[in-house]
């Protein structure tokens, strides 16, 4: 991994970021001209990480320009067309697989706040944020 790194140490950071600048307005032109897009996470690479990783593409998306409405559609929706399984995965509606976050915040307002978890809602079961089991107590 060092030696990843040491790869790009030598850039200008001007560079780099006017490569990122170019990278989003190409993203943004691509989504612009209808090139189908995924969010994805990379994780097997060395440190991405899943969750943490998706959150940073959403984030990419949305400073290329892409309205929020479109970045969780790439990432439900476009996600299960891409696979074949937009029959079963992508949206809530009766008789699709579900698992769901609830969020603290509206990520319509600000794609960043899809990292406001509350809730979240696997395989039936409903589990804080934290991953333990939510119990509910009846008083």
């Amino acid at each position: 991994m060092a030696k990843e790194v040491e790869l790009f140490s030598s850039l200008d950071p001007k560079v780099i970021g006017q490569a990122y600048a170019d990278l989003l307005a190409s993203i943004r032109q691509g989504h612009e001209m209808g090139v189908e897009l995924l969010a994805g996470t990379d994780a097997l690479n060395p440190n991405v990480f899943y969750g943490y990783g998706l959150q940073n593409e959403l984030g990419h998306l949305a400073r290329s320009g892409i309205a929020p409405i479109d970045i969780l559609r790439i990432a439900t929706i476009g996600a299960a067309e891409l696979v074949g399984a937009a029959g079963e995965l992508g949206t809530l509606e009766p008789g699709k697989l579900a698992d769901i976050v609830l969020l603290d915040d509206d990520p319509l307002e600000d794609i960043a706040n899809a990292t406001t978890i509350w809730r979240v809602i696997l395989g039936g079961r409903v589990f804080s944020s934290m991953a333990e089991p939510v119990v509910e107590t009846k008083e």
